[in-house]
């Protein structure tokens, strides 16, 4: 157990330590909403962000594909989103972000 905490305690006294410079993640999601027509929702993403060499710039990116619309006919989104985010700051970061995406919509109709 000694051995534990003093290893949480070298872990917490480099001052200097940087985390990974490459993140990945992703998401899966469903929805529905209900105006004049009852649509679904659904939603896959891959995403992955790189930090660059400097100490507050990360580059994101991804592939985003979304399926609205309900059963019949389904429009259907393939997105490339392209982003950078700001985090100034030593001890305390505030993050700021924007950027922009390219999409592809096509139309599909249940056989």
């Amino acid at each position: 157990m000694k051995k534990y905490i003093l290893l949480c305690f070298l872990f917490l006294a480099f001052k200097n330590v940087n985390a990974q410079k490459f993140e990945t993640g992703g998401t899966i999601g469903y929805g529905r909403a209900y105006y004049h027509i009852s649509e679904n929702n659904y939603n896959i993403e891959a995403t992955a962000s790189i930090k660059l060499d400097t100490i507050f710039l990360w580059l994101n990116s991804g592939l985003v594909f979304q399926r609205r619309g309900k059963p019949g006919p389904w429009l259907n989104f393939f997105k490339l989103p392209v982003g950078i985010d700001l985090a100034p700051g030593r001890r305390l970061r505030y993050v700021f972000g924007g950027g922009l995406y390219m999409s592809y919509c096509f139309a599909e109709q249940d056989v």
